[in-house]
C-alpha cells in the first residue's frame, strides 16, 4: 500500500486556509487527518471549522480525552463553546487556569523565537476570564485577565478588556503595569510594547506621561497616522475639554475606520458638547442607513435627541 503524501497534503491544506478557501482547506485536512494521528493536524481541521463558524463540528471533533495533549486544541474547543453560548461547558475545560501560577511558564529568553507567539496558557487564562464575565461574576474574570498578562504581557486582549471595561483603578492599573515583564515576554520590541501599553492606562491624573508616550511614538516609531496614537491625543484633548481639536482628531479616525467603536463615542460626544446639532442629525442618519444594529448608532441618535431636548425618544435609544 503507497504511503499518502502527508507533507504535500499539508502544504496544500496551509495554501487553502492562506487564500481563505475553505472547502478545500476542509478536503486535504479531513483526508490528513484519516492518515495521521497526530494532534496538531486534528487542530488545523478544527481551525478550518472555526474560520467557517462551525463550532458545534469543533464540539464533536474535539470532545475526547486525547486533545487535552494539546492545549492549543483545547484553546479552540474552549472558544468554540463561547460561541455557542455553552459559558458553563467552557469554563469546566479551563477551571484550572483560574488559579494558574505564571511560573510555572517563566523562563530566561535565549533568542529571537521566544518572542514569536503569545504562550497559550496566557490566552487560556485569558477564556477563563471571559467565561467569568459572561457568568456576571467580574472580580474573578479581571483574577483571570490580570493572570494572563503575569503568564504572557503579549496578549493584549487581556489588557484591552481590564482597560476598556474599566475594571482596576487608576491605582490598580499603574500598579499592574509597573509590575508587567515587558523584557521577559516582548524582547528587542519591549520599550515598543510598553509605550503603546502605557497609552492605554487610565488618562485623568497622568495626561503628562501619557503625551511624552505620544511624542516618543510619534517621533521615535513614526506612528503619527496611526488610528490607536491619533485616538489617544482625541482622549486627552477631550479630557482637557479641548473638544474642538478632539473633534479634528475624531473625524480623522472616522475618515479612515467610520466604525471605529472607541472613536465614535468621542466624536458623538463632542458634536453634543460644541452644540453642532445638524451634524449630529446628519451623522446619525448616516450610520443608521448603514450600519442599523451598532450600538454606535443607537448611541448618537440618542444623543441627537437629547440636544433637541426629546428626552423620552432620547432614553429609548440609551436603553
Amino acid at each position: 500500500m503507497p504511503s499518502p503524501p502527508l507533507d504535500t497534503l499539508r502544504k496544500w491544506r496551509e495554501q487553502a486556509i492562506n487564500s481563505h478557501n475553505l472547502t478545500m482547506a476542509d478536503f486535504f485536512a479531513n483526508k490528513i487527518c484519516s492518515f495521521s494521528k497526530d494532534l496538531e493536524d486534528l487542530y488545523w481541521l478544527a481551525q478550518i471549522y472555526y474560520l467557517g463558524g462551525h463550532y458545534t463540528r469543533i464540539e464533536k471533533l474535539l470532545s475526547n480525552s486525547e486533545i487535552y495533549d494539546s492545549l492549543k486544541c483545547v484553546y479552540l474547543l474552549a472558544l468554540s463553546l463561547i460561541k455557542l453560548d455553552k459559558f458553563e461547558e467552557s469554563h469546566s475545560l479551563l477551571s484550572k487556569y483560574e488559579y494558574f501560577d505564571p511560573s510555572l511558564v517563566e523562563q530566561q529568553p535565549v533568542g529571537q523565537d521566544e518572542y514569536e507567539n503569545v504562550k497559550i496558557e496566557s490566552l487560556l487564562c485569558f477564556l477563563c476570564g471571559v467565561c467569568f464575565l459572561k457568568r456576571s461574576t467580574p472580580v474573578r474574570a479581571k483574577n483571570c485577565f490580570v493572570r494572563a498578562l503575569k503568564v504572557d504581557v503579549k496578549c493584549f486582549e487581556a489588557y484591552d478588556r481590564l482597560m476598556s471595561l474599566d475594571m482596576l483603578t487608576a491605582d490598580e492599573e499603574q500598579e499592574l503595569f509597573n509590575s508587567l515583564n515587558f523584557e521577559r515576554d516582548c524582547g528587542p520590541a519591549s520599550d515598543f510594547i510598553k509605550t503603546l501599553y502605557q497609552t492605554k492606562l487610565k488618562k485623568i491624573g497622568v495626561i503628562p506621561e501619557i503625551q511624552r508616550s505620544i511624542e516618543i511614538l510619534e517621533d521615535q516609531y513614526d506612528l503619527k497616522s496611526n488610528l490607536d496614537v491619533v485616538l489617544t491625543k482625541a482622549q486627552v484633548e477631550f479630557l482637557a475639554f479641548r473638544f474642538e481639536n478632539c473633534l479634528k482628531l475624531t473625524r480623522e479616525i472616522i475618515k479612515k475606520d467610520e466604525i471605529n467603536q472607541t472613536a465614535l463615542p468621542i466624536h458623538i460626544s463632542c458634536l453634543f458638547v460644541l452644540e453642532k446639532k445638524s451634524d449630529l442629525m446628519l451623522y446619525s442618519h448616516e450610520l443608521s442607513e448603514k450600519y442599523p444594529g451598532e450600538a454606535a448608532t443607537w448611541f448618537a441618535v440618542g444623543v441627537y435627541y437629547l440636544a433637541k431636548q426629546a428626552n423620552v425618544e432620547s432614553r429609548q435609544h440609551f436603553r
